[in-house]
This record gives structure tokens, C-alpha cells and sequence, in this order.
């Protein structure tokens, strides 16, 4: 669903005993991280994603369905191609574990390799040279997004200014707009709002990192796919929390992220051909959280 594509955004989430570094000090924040062709790392990723969706007329429960499950990925990734961003175009995962609640997906030792593109829809999923089923390619892009953001993340969520823990810098709403509406999301600029912010510094692998969060709020927006005609949004919004571990080296890597969404949806639509029943009422409530870390690979 649409709620889904917000993960785009990025996040993060640190090592073990991470040990913070002096917050006396102001760095260089680099959002963009070059990748390159044969470059291999070890993710581990889990997500749980929880789903409400109701169906109601006159205050009057017609159905009602919910579902959470859990996702583990745990793969080497080798970068196969890259865009002109030194974005990851294309990358084989190596699998040691993909599991849905602790049943296994893929078996260890095939591969998923995704083909990214700038609209979900374009992105290639395929299993040991198979394409993957569109259920498989859901729950791919859950721990791995298949679609990959457009242009320079320094641009869209960066500064050009040394930052100490605790300060914040705008992002470009202009850009973000854009994005969501790549991956499906409709959303006026001054439907969105929030910031940038350095939460923090800490180590992670050996590696000093900081933590930049993105804190992201979309007040009203409307689905790529039209609704039925006479159809009325009552309630749209999403809220998105970002945090990536980003090495204080520009030429590392990230560490890891961690992303958490919140999105809400409800739309009456009028149902034709019953004089007593005008129309129903639909809402959908989505709760996700990803969280991932990455680590060089021999």
C-alpha cells in the first residue's frame, strides 16, 4: 500500500555499547554515500509491520481485519551496478536467513537479486534467476526498498554547515514532495513538515558515527491510484522517524538504520445502487519499523 513507500527515507540504529563521542565537537554532516561495483557487506535487517483495516457505515462495523508479522533478513549484498550518484543499481544477496514470524522465505545459500528503479513498479526482484511472486516482492522491499531515491541526499536532507549534537537544518520540502509522489504518495509542500537533526554521536565496529535524524510529517495526501468517483478523504497523515549511522569518514559506508512510520488513512466512498446505504467508510492504519545494520564483507 502507499503507507508503504515512506520507508524510502532511510534510518538508523547503532552497535552494541556504543561509547558517544565529545558533544563539545561540530562535524561535517555527509548524507550521500558512494557505493561501488563489487563492494560486499553483511545486512541484517528486521522489520515487524502491523496493519489495521476497517470497513463501517453509520458507526456500524461491516469488517474488520488486522495483521502483524515479523521479517528477519540476515544476506551478504554485493554492489552489481550503480547509478550516477554512486547509488546501488542493482545487488545480489546472498542468503543466510530471510524468514516471515521464524519460517523461512528463501532458503540459505540462493539469491535475491533486485534490480532497483526510481518507481517501485520498474524494480526487478528475481530468486536464484526467477521473478520473484508480487507476495515475494512485498515482503522484499519491506527489508530491502526496491525503489531507490532520485538525486543527491546531501541536496535533499544535507547542510553545508558544521553541526554540533543537537542542532537541526531544514530539508528541501520541494524535494520530498517529489519523492513521495515517485513512490505514490500525492502531498502538498505545505502539507509536510520537520527537520534534520544531529541526535548524536557514538562508535560503531570501531568506526566513530553520527546519527542524523529525519523527522518527517505529512498532514494531508492522496493515493497515485484514484479513488471511485464521489469518493472523499476524512483523514490522511503520516508520520516518519528516521535515524542513519552514518561514519564521520565521508568515504565509509553507513552503518545502519532504523525507521519507524505511522500512517493513518480514511476515505468515505459511495456504494451505487442501494438507496439505504449512501456509501462506506474505509480507514487503514499502518504502524512499521525497520531497523538494519551493515558491515564490510571480505
Amino acid at each position: 500500500m502507499m503507507m508503504r513507500s515512506v520507508l524510502l527515507l532511510l534510518a538508523s540504529c547503532s552497535a552494541a555499547a556504543p561509547r558517544a563521542l565529545s558533544v563539545s565537537n561540530d562535524f561535517e554532516i555527509h548524507m550521500r554515500r558512494a557505493s561501488r561495483v563489487g563492494e560486499r557487506e553483511a545486512v541484517v535487517v528486521d522489520a515487524t509491520i502491523a496493519e489495521s483495516s476497517k470497513t463501517y457505515t453509520e458507526q456500524v462495523l461491516l469488517k474488520h481485519d488486522e495483521k502483524k508479522f515479523r521479517l528477519h533478513l540476515d544476506a551478504i549484498a554485493e554492489t552489481r551496478a550503480v547509478d550516477a550518484f554512486d547509488q546501488p543499481t542493482r545487488v545480489d544477496f546472498a542468503i543466510r536467513a530471510f524468514t516471515k514470524d521464524d519460517v523461512a522465505l528463501v532458503a540459505p545459500g540462493k539469491h535475491v537479486v533486485i534490480a532497483t528503479a526510481p518507481k517501485k513498479k520498474d524494480a526487478v526482484v528475481e530468486i536464484d534467476g526467477a521473478p520473484a511472486s508480487a507476495e515475494m516482492r512485498t515482503l522484499v522491499d519491506e527489508v530491502v526498498p526496491v525503489a531507490r531515491r532520485e538525486g543527491d541526499a546531501d541536496v535533499v536532507f544535507g547542510t553545508r554547515a558544521r553541526k554540533r549534537v543537537g542542532d537541526a537544518w531544514p530539508f528541501d520540502r520541494a524535494a520530498v514532495v517529489h519523492e513521495l509522489a515517485r513512490t505514490g504518495v500525492i502531498a502538498k509542500p505545505d502539507a509536510v513538515s520537520g527537520h534534520v537533526s544531529l541526535a548524536g554521536t557514538t562508535r560503531a565496529g570501531g568506526i566513530d558515527c553520527a546519527v542524523v535524524r529525519i523527522d518527517l510529517a505529512v498532514s494531508a495526501f492522496e493515493p497515485e491510484t484514484a479513488l471511485p468517483e464521489g469518493s472523499e478523504i476524512t483523514r490522511s497523515r503520516v508520520a516518519v522517524r528516521v535515524d542513519e549511522l552514518l561514519p564521520l569518514d565521508a568515504h565509509l559506508s553507513r552503518r545502519g538504520d532504523e525507521t519507524l512510520v505511522h500512517a493513518e488513512f480514511e476515505a468515505f466512498v459511495p456504494v451505487k445502487g442501494q438507496a439505504e446505504v449512501a456509501g462506506v467508510t474505509v480507514e487503514h492504519v499502518t504502524d512499521r519499523t525497520r531497523r538494519a545494520t551493515f558491515a564490510p564483507a571480505p
